[in-house]
């Protein structure tokens, strides 16, 4: 099929398809979003993920490990908030569970396409416990302090389904409780010696949970 267009020499005619398919790259690029792992950097996982994005209107959308088979994900899901974005009713996401810790401690690269056709592509690390893809049998918790935000706390527990420490518990406050010894008070991040309160912190730094000699 031929366009004349306004009898333009073929050159200037290339040119201006050059240019269309620049614009039509762009808009493509603007109308999708892959967000686990993050297109643009690289993060590190482990575990059971939910590999994640968004892309308008989107197709069969599958996705490649390092080259490995391809596999289907669930799309057009609900994602309102990317209904403006795209001038629909927002059904645009798309996603799959997937542990990563099978595919080794490591640099891996995960492929997205839309219909076969490629339109993002994230690098992400994986560390595994020792090398198992999928630990069992095994059970901790622990407490993590000033997360999110100073003064708050959070209870964090093992969860073999999703391979990961979920949070179980959080706290504000005098409603948490103290990271320190029975003989040591916390003074903002440190713990110190409950009678040696006034005792200068020497030699600097502080160190979290050092005994300050007596005052």
């Amino acid at each position: 099929m031929y366009f004349v267009l306004g009898g333009r020499s073929a050159r200037g005619i290339a040119r201006s398809v050059l240019a269309f398919g620049i614009v039509l790259s762009g808009v493509s690029a603007a109308g999708a979003g892959q967000e686990n792992p993050p297109e643009g950097t690289t993060t590190t996982l482990s575990g059971v993920q939910v590999i994640s994005g968004w892309k308008c209107n989107p197709g069969t959308i599958t996705y490649r490990i390092d080259g490995g088979p391809s596999l289907k994900m669930a799309s057009g899901t609900s994602r309102g908030d990317t209904a403006a974005t795209c001038g629909n009713s927002g059904l645009n996401g798309y996603g799959a569970l997937d542990n990563v810790s099978k595919y080794g401690d490591g640099a891996h690269v995960a492929r997205f396409f839309d219909n076969g056709v490629q339109f993002a592509q994230a690098n992400f690390d994986v560390v595994t416990l020792g090398g198992d893809a999928f630990v069992t049998g095994a059970a901790a918790s622990g407490d993590a302090f000033d997360f999110p935000d100073p003064g708050q706390g959070v209870s964090l527990d093992w969860v073999q389904g999703t391979q990961g420490f979920e949070i179980t518990d959080f706290c504000t406050g005098d409603d948490c409780p103290s990271p320190c010894p029975s003989d040591m008070e916390r003074v903002g991040a440190f713990c110190i010696d409950k009678l040696a309160r006034s005792a200068v912190c020497f030699p600097l730094p502080c160190v979290v949970g050092e005994t300050f000699p007596d005052a």
